[in-house]
């Protein structure tokens, strides 16, 4: 299987300032951080990313109500959008949601490095058969 090619990546992470493991990202994609999951919803309103980067520092229901509105926007699309978690160690609680996201999940931390964010990627982005629900 191929992987999807990463034109444009959402970036949801309240820390504008973290770096890693953001840096480690296609430096080709067009990346939109937005500091708030009320962001990234309005943004889902109206575009669909090729990748969504998803804080695990937001409480669980801002978490499942963006989750929701990916999932949405994944079947309006019939295309399910990957999900990677990202982990700031840095930060006192973290929240990973009990989610199989049809195999296109990953997760990385804040000390990932390049070589493991590219293996997340290049497994959460291979080109799927199905919708990825089954």
């Amino acid at each position: 299987m191929s992987t999807l090619k990463l034109n444009s990546i959402l970036i949801v992470e309240p820390k504008k300032e973290l770096a890693a493991p953001y840096s480690c990202l296609p430096q080709d994609a067009h990346t939109l951080h937005v500091t708030s999951t009320q962001r990234a919803t309005q943004y889902l309103q109206d575009k669909t990313p090729d990748l969504v980067i998803l804080s695990a520092s937001y409480s669980p229901p801002q978490i499942f109500h963006l989750l929701e509105t990916l999932k949405e926007k994944s079947s309006s699309n019939m295309y399910l959008i990957p999900l990677i978690l990202a982990i700031d160690l840095g930060h006192k609680n973290s929240f990973i949601p009990g989610t199989y996201w049809g195999e296109k999940l990953g997760i990385v931390n804040s000390l990932s490095t390049k070589k493991e964010v590219e293996l997340v990627l290049k497994r959460v982005c291979q080109e799927q058969k199905s919708f990825g629900y089954n």
